[in-house]
């Protein structure tokens, strides 16, 4: 009984032998232990007996199954070319025990495996089996093919439903099916249902442990038949993956290989009727894909989510001058600002244009962006007689018009009388909220106390503005001016006399002192070497600091050669500067050949060393046994390929190199270079 199974000629779909399904929509073939005289013809296709007496051949799948799951499994099969004179068939098997089990001869491959479950497919009929003259199925359990045993679980019946020979050099579809729920075993031949057997064989069989090996047996005896089996699909392979795409994208679905497909809703689909379509829903939608594959209708489900991420940034659009606004991008995964910012809100007080790119679900971004202005801030002024005699009184105004007034001592109106000296100050708010604010000094008196206001020292070459405190009344100063400021621009003492029209008046005086110029001085490296760089900074602290570059920081970091020069101020406004020159020195790279051909032929004749402004240098290189055949001190001597005058022969020989270069660094090179001719 034994049969030729021809290559597998079906196109072969995704199979998964294993357990574990994987994460992705990607063919995971199946790995088997081959046994015996079995070889493997392709990735998914085997021989299990050539066409040779007493042969047997066995695979079994290297990871185990779990009964306690369902699984449907399609295979083609082969039974060989030789009906009369062939033998012997197969056995699709299912035993807990080993990867390399079977046995030869009329037991297919099977007998004496227990415990164990089989499907037979038996093409010679044994007497002592019981066997019908037909090519017949049979569900076996323990490695027993006789059918008046026990052990024979249903049938034998005819292979095939349309003829008693099955040894017909065809392919045929052998389907078998286990439903864990129901404990159904149901086989296929050529898509027709032959046999189902109903038992708990998980255990009945396997004593309740549903973790079994699968695979296929097959043997010869005195008669041969080329048996072999291609594995087409399973439901040990992954379904297909659910998907997420932005707003407005696409992403292509792809189902199992098969015919007629029917993708259900055809919404956002380019074409429904084919096995790879282009979905671009609006809306995240669930698919249903029919389709035909291996004489069944088969079905799956795919979920296209579609993500957005609408960001519209809310806040103040207006602010006022000193303040600020918080600006929220809302809830998403990841936020970048233009202000460099990461976080879904960030405090902004200058105005201008804030955009945002946000990251949701599935990568989707979108973008936003947000003016801020200002509102302007209320210029108020304290308008009154500010210098009174004692016994009267002035009326102090905010000017002009605003919303709502507060006065240092509490009044809520535009103005305020007071009659005792002192500073008075008003906030206002105009009809934006912003707020502004203005105070004034009142000075009672019998004679006027006039005060000098204004910067009481100066520059080097600047001036100053010298006031008085006083708003009304006559102004006389110590240099002639009668207005109420003046601007002096050499030091000394200042002398003003305030008269009023209450007649009230009082002088005062102020010293002008000279402020001292800073002298910054600047340190750092003044050499660059290379494409190097130097730190230049100012050693003192000032207010400010203006680099020649444009930089305003205290050091910068310089790769070019030049004049720089930095400005500086110091907390009384004056500045001074500095200037330091940069050079730059290159120093050239090293370049040690790997290979020379001292043929005389004018090129490539020498091994020299390449390199600028070397001041020390050595060089010494050796053959394979160790002995040096060249030295020199020299860079500008170069290595001649030849030993005491005799020419070197082809091969690899060994440099070691030093070098100090003018920079002061010293340099060791060890490398091979190749003798060619």
């Amino acid at each position: 009984m034994t049969k030729t199974l021809m290559l597998c000629q079906a196109v072969v779909l995704l199979f998964f032998c294993c357990s574990t399904l994987p994460t992705a929509a990607q063919t995971q073939l199946p790995s088997f232990e081959v046994n015996g005289n079995a070889i493997q013809l392709d990735e998914l296709c085997y021989q299990l007996t050539p066409a040779a007496q007493s042969q047997s051949g066995s695979i079994w799948c290297l990871d185990q199954i779990d009964l306690n799951n369902s699984f449907d499994l399609t295979i083609s099969i082969n039974l060989g070319c030789t009906d009369s004179n062939g033998a012997d068939g197969m056995v699709f098997g299912l035993q807990p025990i080993s990867t390399n089990v079977g046995t030869l001869g009329g037991g297919l491959g099977f007998e004496g495996i227990t415990p164990s479950i089989g499907i037979e497919l038996d093409t010679y009929q044994n007497g002592n089996n019981s066997d019908p003259v037909f090519d017949h199925i049979a569900i076996i359990s323990d490695g027993v093919l006789n059918h008046t045993a026990a052990t024979n679980l249903a049938g034998p019946i005819v292979a095939s439903s349309t003829s008693d020979n099955i040894e017909d050099c065809n392919d045929h579809l052998l389907r078998v099916t286990w439903n864990a729920t129901s404990h159904t075993l149901t086989v296929y031949f050529d898509c027709i249902l032959r046999l189902s057997y109903t038992a708990d064989i998980v255990n009945t069989i396997f004593n309740n442990n549903g973790d079994v090996f699968w695979g296929f047996t097959a043997a010869t005896g005195a008669l041969t038949n080329v048996q072999s089996m291609c594995l087409l699909s399973g439901s040990f392979f992954e379904t297909i993956p659910n998907v997420n795409i932005c707003a407005g994208g696409s992403a292509q679905l792809t189902a199992p290989a098969g015919e007629n497909y029917s993708w259900s809703p055809a919404i956002g689909l380019n074409n429904p009727a084919i096995q790879n379509p282009t979905a671009t829903p609006n809306s995240t939608t669930t698919y249903i894909v029919t389709f035909e594959q291996n004489c069944q209708t088969l079905s799956d489900t795919v979920t296209v989510t579609v993500n957005s991420a609408d960001v519209t940034i809310a806040g103040n659009d207006s602010i006022c001058v000193g303040s600020s606004t918080t600006l929220d991008a809302g809830n998403f995964f990841f936020y970048q600002w233009s202000t460099g910012a990461t976080t879904s809100t960030i405090d902004v007080s200058a105005v201008g244009s804030y955009t945002v790119t946000v990251y949701g679900d599935a990568g989707c971004s979108d973008i936003d962006t947000f003016t801020v202005a200002n509102y302007p801030i209320p210029s108020v002024m304290v308008d009154g007689n500010l210098g009174i005699c004692n016994g009267s009184s002035t009326i102090l105004s905010a000017v002009p018009v605003f919303d709502t007034y507060l006065w240092s001592n509490g009044s809520t109106a535009s103005a305020i009388e007071v009659a005792v000296a002192g500073n008075y100050s008003v906030t206002v708010t105009n009809e934006n909220a912003c707020t502004g604010s203005d105070d004034a000094t009142v000075v009672v008196s019998d004679n006027l106390l006039p005060q000098i206001s204004g910067d009481l020292g100066i520059c080097p070459n600047g001036s100053t503005t010298l006031s008085t405190t006083t708003s009304d009344g006559s102004y006389v100063w110590s240099t002639g001016a009668t207005t109420q400021s003046i601007e002096v621009s050499a030091i000394g003492t200042y002398n003003v006399t305030v008269s009023s029209d209450n007649a009230c008046s009082g002088s005062t005086a102020a010293t002008v002192v000279s402020y001292t110029a800073p002298t910054p001085s600047i340190e750092g490296n003044t050499l660059i070497i290379n494409a190097g760089n130097t730190t230049l900074s100012v050693a003192a602290t000032y207010t400010t600091y203006e680099w020649s570059t444009g930089a305003t920081a205290p050091s910068i970091n310089v790769t070019t050669e030049g004049s720089y020069t930095i400005t500086v101020t110091n907390e009384q406004g004056c500045a001074g500067t500095a200037t330091i020159n940069v050079t730059q020195q290159i120093i050239s790279p090293v370049i040690i050949p790997s290979a020379f051909s001292p043929n005389n032929d004018g090129v490539n004749d020498e091994f020299r060393v390449f390199a600028n402004n070397i001041t020390d240098f050595s060089c010494a290189i050796y053959n394979r046994w160790g002995q040096r055949v060249f030295e020199s001190n020299n860079i500008a001597t170069p290595w001649d390929g030849k030993h005491k005058g005799i020419q070197q022969e082809v091969g690899v020989y060994a440099y070691f190199i030093t070098l100090q270069q003018n920079d002061g660094t010293q340099h060791t090179y060890k490398g091979n270079v190749t003798i060619l001719y």
